[in-house]
């Protein structure tokens, strides 16, 4: 990285609420901090954000050898490496999920594009015409249900204050984990929640030994219930469920009910039109360009607020006041002399 001069200044502190996205136009609040929102007002007269992801390096007080692309491709040693990113986010920011799921979908596109089956035919690419249509009718049906809203009667607010809780009514109770064990009596890579940052679900099941019948019982009913959780999102949202023999279904039902769906382990902070556009294109295909609409501006956190975050805080003692002192401390002892069999300094004469 080479020595730091003595101007140098580390990034300024990027507030969640206020993210500034230089490279898009200013839309108002972003949708991707950390305090959860719905645009259920939204209407079709709402400009949408630019979908180009947006680059750090530009960001005052960043090292080009410690950009967002090196640090995720793991060209850094510590305290900058990749790992060392994900531990500030889960312990100081504790807002891991943005990284967790961009790293899933770095893996994915590169795993779909590698692999050469005939069932690649069902999962068509989802394009920008097709997600542009989308969200003109979610935002239609938003705006519809924005200009009902005043007319309805006092037990449909009831109903929708409850919608999605335990007290709503005919909801029934679903178990944390398969046969009402408990996810510490699951093997490793069973647990949505495990330990590990990096572990969201791969495409198959590759955490335990499935040579036993038990084992392979347990990722059978592990499968049936990721199936039904995201059955449920989809039935939320009002779409029709997709064709369960597409390839890579199972892992983007995971998906669904590890990141997308409400209530999820780890939950990204869409919006209620994002959510609904998703789970659309996911019905629709398991292309990885179904994630188009959320990938670009959990990318564009992440470089704009959450990497010059982790750059102040890894080098934080990188200030002036301690690079003069270090630079000062080296030439003293480099121009006073030393006598190394008397152990002691020489007092020059």
């Amino acid at each position: 990285m080479g020595l730091l001069p003595l101007t140098y200044r580390r990034p300024a502190y990027v507030d969640k609420d206020n993210i500034s996205l230089s490279d898009e136009p200013s839309t108002g609040q972003n949708t991707l901090s950390n305090s959860p929102t719905k645009d259920s007002e939204a209407g079709p007269e709402k400009t949408e954000p630019s979908r180009r992801p947006v680059n750090s390096g530009g960001i005052a007080g960043i090292p080009s050898a410690l950009s967002f692309d090196i640090i995720i491709e793991g060209g850094t040693c510590p305290p900058c490496t990749v790992r060392d990113f994900m531990n500030y986010l889960i312990y100081v920011e504790r807002s891991a999920e943005n990284l967790q799921f961009f790293l899933w979908h770095r893996d994915y596109m590169k795993r779909f594009e590698q692999v050469e089956t005939w069932d690649l035919a069902l999962a068509p690419e989802w394009t920008p015409a097709m997600e542009e249509e989308t969200i003109q009718k979610i935002q239609k049906e938003q705006a519809e249900k924005a200009r009902k809203k005043p007319n309805c009667k006092i037990g449909d607010v009831t109903v929708e204050i409850f919608k999605g809780t335990d007290f709503e009514k005919g909801s029934t109770p679903v178990l944390s984990s398969p046969r009402g064990r408990s996810t510490s009596d699951l093997p490793e890579g069973t647990r949505t929640g495990s330990n590990n940052p990096f572990g969201t679900p791969p495409d198959t099941p590759r955490g335990y030994h499935q040579e036993t019948f038990s084992s392979e019982c347990i990722g059978s009913s592990m499968a049936t219930t990721y199936r039904t959780q995201a059955s449920d999102a989809f039935a939320t949202a009002g779409i029709k469920p997709p064709f369960t023999i597409q390839p890579f279904r199972k892992e983007i039902d995971r998906v669904i009910a590890t990141y997308i769906m409400d209530d999820a382990p780890r939950q990204l902070n869409l919006s209620d039109k994002e959510q609904k556009a998703v789970l659309q294109a996911l019905a629709h295909t398991t292309h990885p360009s179904a994630f188009r609409i959320i990938i670009t501006p959990i990318e564009s956190a992440l470089r704009r607020q959450a990497h010059p975050n982790f750059i102040r805080w890894s080098i934080c003692n990188g200030n002036p006041a301690r690079v003069f002192f270090a630079r000062g401390l080296g030439r003293a002892a480099a121009t006073v002399p030393w006598r190394p069999s008397a152990g002691c300094w020489v007092s020059p004469r």
